[in-house]
């Protein structure tokens, strides 16, 4: 297999351990796939007979499949029923080059209590505060999206946006990289457990966004700012992560 390709493989293979290892993913639940340039497909984390758990993803549960759902199996690996999300994704949305779906735990508690995930806090975390500016939408329903008509509902309300949360259900994201959408999907778990502890911490007072003047500079400094310096935040912040998986359960095997 061609090198690049097999780097893509690792890193869906990493991006799952470190989504595991910080409960982003459950223990056999949710998935992560990065599209295969030039083509119609992509590669996707999927469950094998002998399966230990997402946290324990190697390269070898790193399948090549199709868009749609046209099989149970590849190589002997389940295809998920919500394979949908992240075909029918990829064929809407050209800019996505991968595509994450997520049982986070605070964000599924936001979604149930009704509370909006709004930008809260700046310096503490700017990379969160630009999804939250921008407006995170919620997909109302919590059923399973495992058909394209189901997948088009949600993409209807997730809009252009590049992330949406899912009532009673969990977290898609979909971005240019790997590393884009596993570390926006952490930045959203953080900002929704921040919501939920603020909340409590108010006797269930509606949180107030920044002010404007606040939300202005910081549509400046992202802008202006971070966006030059954002492919070494990503590279750095990974790089960290990486090095707790490492340190807790060792790095992905290859075949």
């Amino acid at each position: 297999m061609d090198e690049s390709l097999q780097t893509l493989r690792r890193k869906i293979a990493l991006g799952t351990r470190i989504l595991a290892s910080q409960g982003c993913l459950g223990d056999i639940l949710g998935h992560l796939s990065a599209r295969i340039p030039g083509t119609g497909e992509m590669f996707m984390r999927l469950l094998g007979d002998e399966e230990k758990g997402l946290l324990y993803s190697d390269v070898r549960h790193v399948r090549r499949l199709g868009f749609d759902r046209t099989v149970e199996q590849v190589d002997g690996y389940r295809v998920p029923l919500e394979l949908p999300i992240h075909g029918e994704l990829y064929k809407a949305r050209p800019e996505a080059q991968a595509v994450l779906h997520a049982h986070p735990y605070h964000c599924l508690v936001a979604t149930i209590a009704g509370l909006e995930l709004r930008p809260i806090y700046g310096s503490y975390d700017p990379l969160s505060l630009g999804a939250a500016i921008r407006g995170i939408p919620v997909y109302p329903r919590s059923v399973l999206i495992d058909t394209p008509e189901l997948a088009a509902d949600f993409m209807a309300a997730m809009g252009d946006r590049d992330c949406c949360l899912m009532r009673g259900h969990g977290l898609t994201v979909i971005g240019p990289t790997i590393e884009a959408v596993t570390l926006l999907a952490l930045r959203l778990e953080m900002l929704a457990k921040v919501t939920l502890d603020a909340t409590r911490a108010t006797g269930g007072r509606a949180l107030e966004p920044l002010p404007q003047a606040d939300l202005d500079a910081f549509a400046f400094v992202l802008e202006q700012g971070l966006q030059a310096a954002v492919s070494k935040v990503y590279e750095w912040t990974w790089n960290h992560y990486a090095q707790r998986v490492a340190d807790m359960v060792g790095l992905p095997a290859e075949d």
